[in-house]
């Protein structure tokens, strides 16, 4: 029989910080800066900043060519990525070409053939599937058990790799940086990707003759490049496993609607996550816990990465249900992001986020609000209003207002999530599934047990389509339904 409460499906805010740390051997650092006068005005460039910010760690906007510049000269990243306007390109491009830290830039234009000659001296900026002559690349990296399973599970699916990949021409190469970060619980694999000739694609470049170590002929593929597993096999003569991947047409029909939305993610590229925090996504606690504080003994005092290791021990003890700690490492980020950042820097809102979501676990519901507000204003200045994070913060706020008993404010707030992420999620997705369920919770409670049902019915048609068969979350809905038809006393349903 079902139980007889309804059980609440947990919202957290899904983009707690995961920052990388530089020197990390087996991450890529880059970041992203997008120029363009209109950047923050028309609804498209709104659009598409929502579309980036959700797929990777650094994205930086700017208007103004001299702030830009003035931010890649003080910028310690190793590896910018630039995408400018025309206009603006000619402005900024031979002020910043020579940088060290700028690895490749993309103009994007409505007059392609102007701006082609201004653009020709210059070797960093890309042009649309360039040096076609490249056949094949390779990629060494280690990831989890349970990634691989994922993926040996997946041949003949598409993957999506939502940031910029580094990749090299050299299959020895690859080969020895895989084999040479290997880890305990964590499998070693090489690669393949096959590039077939005048594709159409997402661009590509050789960086090699700007990086710092020429001979890694390093390639570097555009985020958003999608590929199509064709084999997965253990060597054991190397002790690797090689997977085969195609990178794919834009125009090829069976990629039309993955294209327009991530069908797959891999968390090691999509991320940039550091090794403290794959081991945290592991359940390796103990081992993330000892990477984040050995890496606190390790950086300098004015270094950066300090937050983001504070951030790491916070999730930490959170995940093992230690509150006090995980708030006492929160406090410590929010104090050094006070000092470093603007007072409306989106990453403050992450962290009060945090701890609201810790003071909510301890049952301080006045306190959790009190931090989900503090996320919610610098949300509302610092992002576009369809924001994902937005929605996660209504979300968790109308969680607080549940479990306090105020259930026409928590109606009001899961409302608002709802209406974001139906504008800015794919109609499937399971965070929308979520906000249906966690309606149908709160009508259950109130006794309205008809919109009840209506509600679980539309979670549970998402989840239908978009989670495995045996997803706990189906389970859940289901088990509510079932509650709800049991006090109707619709027993035969129930």
């Amino acid at each position: 029989m079902a139980s007889s409460n309804p059980q609440l499906t947990k919202w957290t805010n899904t983009n707690i910080e995961q920052q990388s740390h530089k020197q990390d051997q087996n991450l890529e650092t880059f970041a992203l800066l997008w120029l363009d006068q209109n950047v923050n005005e028309s609804k498209e460039n709104l659009e598409t900043q929502i579309q980036l910010r959700r797929t990777i760690n650094c994205l930086m906007t700017f208007e103004s060519s001299n702030e830009c510049e003035e931010h890649v000269g003080q910028s310690k990243d190793e590896k910018i990525v630039l995408i400018v306007s025309g206009r603006l390109g000619r402005e900024i491009v031979p002020r910043v070409h020579d940088l060290h830290q700028l690895s490749a830039i993309y103009v994007y234009c409505m007059d392609k053939r102007t701006n082609e000659i201004w653009a020709k001296p210059y070797k960093k900026l890309i042009k649309e599937s360039s040096n076609t002559n490249i056949r094949r690349l390779y990629r060494g990296q280690v990831i989890s058990k349970d990634e691989l399973d994922r993926i040996r599970s997946s041949i003949g699916e598409f993957i999506s790799i939502t940031s910029f990949l580094s990749t090299t021409r050299s299959q020895m190469k690859a080969l020895r940086f895989a084999q040479s970060a290997q880890c305990e619980d964590l499998e070693c694999v090489l690669f393949t990707i096959k590039v077939k000739s005048r594709i159409k694609a997402k661009p590509f470049a050789d960086i090699s003759r700007l990086s710092y170590f020429p001979g890694e002929e390093e390639i570097l593929l555009m985020l958003g490049s999608i590929f199509r597993l064709e084999s997965v096999h253990y060597d054991k003569e190397q002790q690797i496993w090689m997977a085969d991947l195609d990178l794919c047409n834009e125009d090829d029909h069976d990629l039309k609607q993955v294209f327009g939305y991530m069908k797959k993610e891999m968390e090691s590229e999509t991320t940039l996550i550091s090794l403290g925090n794959l081991f945290r996504q592991m359940g390796e606690l103990d081992k993330a816990e000892k990477y984040y504080k050995r890496l606190l003994n390790e950086l300098v005092v004015d270094d950066s990465g300090i937050a983001s290791c504070y951030i790491g021990l916070g999730n930490v003890h959170g995940d093992k249900g230690e509150y006090d700690l995980a708030l006492m490492n929160y406090e410590k980020a929010l104090k050094i992001k006070l000092k470093a950042l603007p007072p409306d820097h989106p990453s403050l809102a992450l962290t009060y986020g945090n701890m609201g979501i810790v003071l909510q676990e301890k049952g301080e519901y006045d306190l959790a609000l009190m931090n989900y507000d503090k996320a919610l204003k610098i949300q509302l200045k610092a992002l576009p209003p369809d924001h994902p994070d937005i929605a996660s913060t209504y979300g968790n706020m109308g969680i607080v207002h549940k479990n306090k008993g105020e259930y026409d404010l928590a109606l009001m707030n899961y409302d608002k999530a709802l209406k974001i992420q139906l504008k800015a999620l794919p109609p499937d997705h399971p965070d929308i599934a979520l906000t249906y369920g966690n309606m149908g919770i709160v009508l259950q409670e109130k006794g309205e047990y008809d919109l009840a049902l209506m509600n679980y019915d539309k979670a549970l048609k998402i989840q239908l389509k978009a989670l495995p068969p045996d997803h706990p979350d189906i389970a859940l809905t289901y088990n509510n339904m079932g509650n709800v038809h049991q006090k109707k006393g619709e027993y035969d349903l129930a």
